[in-house]
């Protein structure tokens, strides 16, 4: 499936079960999930290097990495 496909689907899945999340927040959890799927790792740069778009690979490494550090995000209950 293409990513785009792929990021729609999880997008409307997740919006169907946590509806009161911030949207940035619902966003990066689908990057995240993608990420790991794509490449059949949990290391962030990994991750990283799975999503597209024109922002630096140390840019969405950080950025995945703030979404897990949020306190707001309890990622196990997601």
């Amino acid at each position: 499936m293409p990513i785009n496909e792929l990021y729609h689907t999880w997008m409307r899945r997740i919006c169907e079960l946590r509806p009161g999340q911030r949207i940035t927040q619902q966003r990066n959890f689908v990057w995240l999930i993608i990420g790991i799927t794509k490449s059949h790792s949990v290391y962030l740069s990994r991750i990283a290097g799975k999503i597209p778009g024109p922002a630096k690979l140390v840019s969405i490494t950080r950025r995945l990495s703030r979404f897990l550090d949020n306190s707001a995000v309890n990622v196990r209950e997601w």
